[in-house]
């Protein structure tokens, strides 16, 4: 009959020395047995243990040795490549990849993010997981209304994920630069000033010539390109709505740039004598409207 069984971690020992199995009938007392033990896998490490059993029949003899191997997921997934994009409703998209190929390869479950302080495993705010494998892609949208509560500079974005074991992986970081100041702008030329209505630029360009230069940052500590520019003739309307002002290189792209117009005779006619107030601002490509700067027109 079979009297007794053992077994050992990622190395045979001697016979006898092993951890002890038992009878899963509760009673060794046939040829043949089938038997169970318990592993504590606290102490063990992460990856791959061999475990080594055998049995001793009643006459004294201990078995040949088989083995099966166990697979311990005690890390999580790695995350990285993160990314964030700004978009044109003020929301922004965090992206990343999470993998779990190296550290177990377990099934991504979740992932989540924290904005300047990592917080608790599972207390960040979720992010969407594309599909059920050891390898994935991670998205969240960071709404217009948060960004709106943070202050202008950088601010550290903390990303990890979570295996299907419940393991959470080491946190990766990403910076983001929040812009709430727009461009500082001035007036370079308004031409020809003073004009009675008939004064033109230039023969070609029956008009009064407007040039404008802008800058980023205005007054902020964060620096975006220069995006548009626009122009008002006495009253100010709403931000977007003045009338567009051309980029003299041909494109907004730049953290300074220069822009012109061309306010038509028939426009300059049409405005009372004095003083008539331009205001001119621009807007970064965080969407920012800087503050006006003015000149006169003098009819």
């Amino acid at each position: 009959n079979i009297v007794g069984a053992e077994y050992f971690i990622d190395a045979a020992g001697a016979n006898g020395t092993g951890t002890a199995m038992a009878a899963s009938d509760a009673a060794f007392d046939s040829p043949t047995e089938s038997v169970t033990g318990a592993i504590n896998p606290i102490s063990l490490s992460a990856g791959n243990h061999n475990i080594y059993i055998h049995g001793q029949d009643a006459a004294g003899n201990w078995g040949s040795f088989n083995f099966v191997a166990l697979s311990l997921d005690k890390q999580g997934p790695l995350t990285s490549s993160l990314q964030t994009t700004f978009q044109s409703n003020g929301n922004v998209t965090l992206s990343g990849s999470a993998s779990d190929t190296t550290t177990g390869n377990s099934n991504i479950q979740a992932a989540e993010y924290f904005i300047d302080v990592a917080g608790a495993n599972g207390a960040g705010t979720a992010m969407v997981v594309n599909q059920n494998a050891p390898t994935a892609s991670i998205t969240a949208t960071i709404t217009a209304a948060t960004v709106g509560t943070l202050t202008e500079g950088a601010h550290t974005l903390h990303v990890h994920s979570k295996d299907a074991f419940g393991n959470w992986g080491a946190v990766a970081t990403k910076q983001l630069s929040i812009d709430k100041t727009g461009p500082s702008a001035s007036v370079t030329l308004l031409s020809p000033n003073p004009n009675n209505g008939a004064l033109a630029y230039a023969p070609s360009f029956q008009s009064v010539r407007l040039n404008a230069s802008f800058s980023e940052p205005g007054a902020g500590s964060v620096t975006s390109t220069v995006a548009n520019a626009e122009f008002f003739i006495g009253t100010v309307g709403v931000n977007g709505t003045g009338i567009p002002m051309t980029p003299t290189d041909g494109v907004f792209n730049s953290v300074t740039e220069s822009a012109y117009t061309y306010i038509p005779l028939i426009t300059v006619n049409a405005l009372p004598s004095g003083n008539n107030v331009i205001s001119v601002h621009g807007k970064d490509a965080a969407g920012n409207w800087g503050p006006f700067t003015t000149s006169m027109l003098v009819i």
